[in-house]
């Protein structure tokens, strides 16, 4: 029987899911086409049909992660400008950097991890795009928080947090997501959340009795295990 043949734009996102799967366990450098054309089943000529380069088809798995980008904030959006969606948004993003099954994360963090480690053009271009994301949504909800009272203390950019929180949650992940799990946190992954969030919330100055009331609700909210 003949086997059925892909049409061609289904091969090149098979071909990307795999490059962007060796690129993450291996680096650019290591990385070869053989191994990635063995890992997608198909011949290494047929994957320079699509890319002409190694170079090229690493630059449209970086792409691929932009894309991925827009959807992780479509995602995580702020869809309330204050107080409450500040923390849901924390929430959110801490409760995805503990979930080790999602595996196209994990790629990400590695690759991210891994240009940080390099020159840092794709991490300094994530990095950029984060913050111009993140920043006039976030300035919006903090002085929304500061005008009810939520907020206390000396002010904190909306910049310097949005790096601050990537920065704890990328950490998590990274420590979750290595092949042996390197983590040494103590408490379940509920008690992580809570204690994860409540440690951003602080260091942005939202107060002790706004964070325990977003939790009661929060849990509350959440299916029984």
């Amino acid at each position: 029987m003949a086997r059925k043949k892909i049409p061609s734009a289904d091969r090149r996102v098979l071909i990307l899911a795999e490059a962007k799967s060796i690129f993450a366990a291996k680096g650019f450098d290591a990385a070869t086409l053989q191994e990635i054309a063995k890992a997608a089943k198909i011949s290494e000529a047929l994957i320079y049909r699509h890319f002409p380069t190694k170079q090229g088809l690493y630059r449209a798995v970086l792409r691929l992660m932009i894309r991925e980008q827009n959807a992780n904030f479509a995602d995580l959006a702020l869809l309330e400008r204050n107080t409450n969606g500040v923390l849901t948004t924390l929430a959110a993003f801490i409760e995805a950097c503990l979930t080790p099954q999602n595996t196209r994360q994990m790629e990400s963090v590695r690759i991210l991890f891994a240009s940080l480690a390099g020159d840092g053009k794709y991490a300094q271009l994530i990095y950029r795009r984060a913050i111009r994301l993140t920043v006039p949504f976030l300035d919006e909800a903090l002085a929304a928080a500061r005008a009810a009272g939520d907020l206390v203390g000396d002010p904190i950019s909306a910049t310097n947090g949005t790096l601050f929180v990537d920065h704890i949650g990328s950490m998590i992940a990274a420590y979750r997501f290595t092949a042996r799990t390197a983590h040494t946190h103590e408490g379940n992954d509920a008690e992580l959340l809570r204690q994860a969030v409540t440690f951003c919330a602080r260091g942005f100055g939202i107060r002790e009795d706004c964070i325990n009331r977003f939790f009661d609700e929060y849990q509350a909210s959440r299916p029984a295990a």
